[in-house]
């Protein structure tokens, strides 16, 4: 009994390992990516990443403002509704 329990501690340690791995990764990791970030006036913090994307602007326009086109690189479920007051949704 004693070493199925070991072998799930070893797992479980490896497992926690590899998540706080990916949860230390940075924007610098990514190659292309600037970081144009900024605290505003009012102390108020504005994340601000960006990078080329080697497409057609329609492409890349039609990628983030469809449901399919963001579900074809970002998420499995999407739902967006870019009207004023709409919303996105992903999972």
């Amino acid at each position: 009994m004693l070493k199925p329990i070991s072998i799930a501690a070893a797992l479980l340690a490896l497992a926690a390992s590899a998540a706080q791995a990916q949860a230390t990764r940075s924007w610098r990791d990514f190659p292309g990516v600037s970081n144009t970030s900024y605290v505003d006036a009012a102390g108020q913090k504005a994340l601000q990443l960006s990078m080329d994307i080697p497409a057609a602007p329609h492409a890349v326009f039609e990628a983030f403002t469809t449901d399919e086109g963001f579900k074809s690189w970002a998420v499995a479920v999407a739902r967006i509704d870019l009207r004023t007051g709409g919303e996105i949704e992903s999972s």
